[in-house]
């Protein structure tokens, strides 16, 4: 991107820096671009004047960030590249004058940023008195903590504030109820104590002023300080006696017996959590109560008034179930068969608001919030697609009552939001909400990136579709899918490549066993290589691939039968270069991703299974550990003879020769998001940046090498 010489309407140039008299009516157009860089010529429609060299600003060419972007960092990193014919005098950003080593041939600068969109306003002056501003050039935006499956929610009525659980992230987010602002409660980067697993349900304590927090993974109830975010085990396996928990789900208090109720799908059961010594008892279950057995119990209220519990069921078939909180006793409340109204689809969410006569239900296949008759078991629609304006709920997960604002408070992982619902009209407004970065559709399961002159390819598994996503915009273009082009639909696509002489992608497809070319212009597909396709040895999970263009051949990686695989393209035929059952060396033990290096005519693939890299020769299918320095890696890029790698933590440099690591990018180092489950990798040389692409946040992120800083450029 590169500052037209064009002055911003309403800005003027500091007063230190005099400005050239320029002929009227100056016209510009735009003569030559790339990827970052444009060059303006100018001429004077009336006057038949072309300006000279020494008549133009610098041009000024930004490297960092792109033209939109957001991070949740208080300050962002701005560089870039400047020239002159007579030389660059100064060049501002905001007003802040920028650093250079070599006479602004390249600079950098650091800005502090406020919540929300930031414009930037670049300044630039040569030797000779020309400067221009140019005010529309960047926008970065500051967002909130991000999340990624914000499914479980609780309400803090004294502290205004909605204690959302992101099943993904692991985080606990604090959201303003009035502004929507939000920031980590408790996490990996907050709070003491032992670590989310896989969170759960949540559940708000007053008297403590203490979250507490179910998590799948340690089959536990955590108690949570709402201040410090500090973390210690309440209940289970080895704290409290009773019952363990198998799969819990939801969880409810009943603050006068100082007890949790909380809904286990593996068990079918409601088990009761003493708060103060953690101790555990099956309150309903199919040895415990009468009626009915659960099927798969998922959501629970407390109804005080009814001395019961309220639970909801996905079943098959979906109910609400009334559960006696004296002996157990389990009836239906309503479904299908009992009470009137439209049928539940799947009803992950429940709630009941003092002195009401109607439970809400959440169900994510209606995308509507159900009003229950507590009496009758009556159902009634409250918000959906069909009733109410605003935007729609289509995975709905929990549902807490705001009582100060008087309306319904909604999670929806689809739209990584918390909507506010107004029970009388069915109405909906975001309260808090993720930034979207670029047009287009949304990713899904993103899983694997191609490089292109201007931007990467993403291919999704979840959708079996393939986006160009252009760097300078961010936005997401359909290349192919269900709805583009012809040809085997895509099942379970991994890895994708793009051989820019024929302008034809290249996939492996885990779900069909096989490898699959697809024309970049019109979005056919066709299949390369499977059982059918090509002789060798059958694909059994490809995951992975690496175009060898010279070779006529495309490399894969097959990670069930831990093999290196070579293709040939004209044909299909496939053979096997390295397995446990070919070529010497360590084995490829879950291999997930590789790169070529030429130079050394081997493969460098990344082992998911024993955390390293090995070498394989490409002859022999000899293989050798390279590096084992990398936790969770995942993805590789090669760039000379060191390797950019994106693991489980981050993103880090490994030489090739001695195996060393060096963090470019994680936690610790740099600022700004951080791009969890990575599941794409790309090194662009001209802008000295990696793009990554996060599973965990279905976002494309660009990151700084020099200092890790990281910024989404597309969501």
């Amino acid at each position: 991107m590169t500052v037209a010489s064009r002055p911003a309407h309403g800005v003027v140039p500091p007063a230190e820096s005099p400005r050239r008299q320029r002929p009227r009516s100056l016209h510009c157009v735009l003569v030559a671009a790339t990827v970052t860089t444009a060059t303006v010529g100018c001429s004077d429609d009336e006057a038949g004047w072309t300006a000279g060299p020494e008549e133009h600003p610098p041009a000024i060419t930004v490297t960092y960030p792109m033209a939109r972007a957001c991070t949740d960092a208080a300050e962002v990193l701005v560089r870039g590249q400047a020239n002159d014919p007579s030389g660059v005098a100064q060049i501002r950003v905001n007003g802040i004058e920028v650093t250079t080593d070599d006479d602004f041939a390249n600079w950098r600068v650091t800005l502090p940023l406020s919540l929300g969109d930031n414009d930037l306003q670049l300044y630039g002056e040569d030797n000779l008195g020309n400067g221009e501003v140019r005010s529309d050039a960047l926008v970065v935006s500051r967002i909130p903590t991000p999340w990624r499956s914000p499914d479980y929610a609780a309400f803090d009525e004294a502290g205004g504030r909605i204690l959302v659980g992101d099943g993904m992230l692991n985080n606990i987010i604090a959201v303003d109820a009035a502004t929507g602002e939000r920031l980590v409660l408790s996490g990996s980067s907050r709070g003491s104590g032992p670590d989310f697993v896989t969170i759960r349900g949540v559940a708000y304590h007053p008297p403590s002023q203490r979250l507490l927090v179910l998590d799948d993974g340690l089959n536990g109830l955590l108690s949570v300080d709402g201040s410090t975010g500090d973390r210690v085990v309440l209940s289970d396996d080895n704290t409290g006696t009773g019952a363990g928990l198998d799969g819990p789900e939801r969880i409810t208090l009943d603050l006068l017996g100082d007890r949790a109720f909380v809904t286990d799908s593996a068990q079918r059961a409601i088990v009761s959590i003493d708060l103060t010594t953690g101790d555990r008892t099956l309150l309903s279950s199919d040895a415990i109560g009468g009626g009915p057995p659960l099927g798969r119990p998922v959501g629970v209220a407390h109804d005080p008034l009814g001395a019961r519990l309220l639970v909801t069921d996905t079943g098959p078939p979906a109910r609400v179930w009334s559960i006696d909180l004296a002996s157990g006793d389990r009836s239906v409340l309503s479904d299908a068969q009992t009470g009137s109204g439209p049928s539940f689809g799947v009803p992950p969410g429940i709630m009941v608001a003092p002195t009401s006569t109607v439970a809400y239900v959440t169900d994510t296949e209606l995308g509507a919030v159900v009003g229950v008759d507590l009496v009758t078991g009556d159902r009634s629609l409250v918000s959906g697609e069909v009733l109410g304006d605003g935007p729609g709920i289509p995975r709905a997960g929990d549902i807490v009552f705001d009582g100060p604002a008087n309306r319904l408070l909604v999670v929806d992982a689809a739209q990584d939001a918390v909507i506010a619902i107004d029970a009388p009209t069915g109405d909906r407004a975001f309260v808090a909400q993720v930034m979207e970065v670029g047009a287009g559709p949304h990713l899904v399961t993103p899983r694997g990136m191609g490089r292109k002159y201007d931007g990467t390819l993403v291919v999704d598994a979840a959708i079996g579709a393939i986006f160009k996503i252009p760097y300078a915009s961010g936005d997401r273009e359909l290349k192919t899918g269900a709805s583009l082009g012809t040809g085997p639909m895509l099942v379970n696509p991994r890895d994708i490549e793009l051989d820019g002489d024929d302008l034809q992608i290249y996939l492996v497809d885990d779900g069909l066993d096989a490898l699959i070319a697809v024309d970049y212009s019109t979005g056919d597909r066709k299949v390369i290589s499977d059982a059918a396709t090509g002789s060798g040895d059958l694909f059994n999970s490809p995951v992975a691939l690496a175009l060898d263009t010279p070779n006529d051949r495309i490399l894969v990686v097959d990670e069930a039968d831990n093999a290196l695989i070579s293709v040939t393209v004209s044909t299909g035929d496939r053979g096997t270069i390295s397995s446990d059952s070919s070529g010497s060396g360590p084995s490829l033990a879950g291999p997930i991703d590789l790169a070529i290096d030429g130079d050394q005519n081997r493969a460098i693939v990344v082992c998911g299974e024993l955390d390293k890299l090995v070498a394989v020769d490409l002859t022999t299918g000899d293989r050798q550990d390279l590096a084992s320095c990398v936790a969770g890696p995942r993805k590789i890029w090669l760039n000379d003879q060191q390797a950019f790698v994106a693991g489980a933590d981050g993103s880090y440099l490994v030489a090739l020769g001695d195996g060393s690591c060096t963090p470019l990018s994680t936690a610790d180092v740099g600022l700004g998001p951080a791009p969890l489950g990575q599941d794409g990798l790309i090194y662009e040389p001209s802008l000295d940046s990696l793009f990554v692409m996060s599973s965990s946040l279905n976002a494309l992120f660009m990151i700084d090498v020099a200092t890790g800083n990281r910024v989404i450029v597309s969501k």
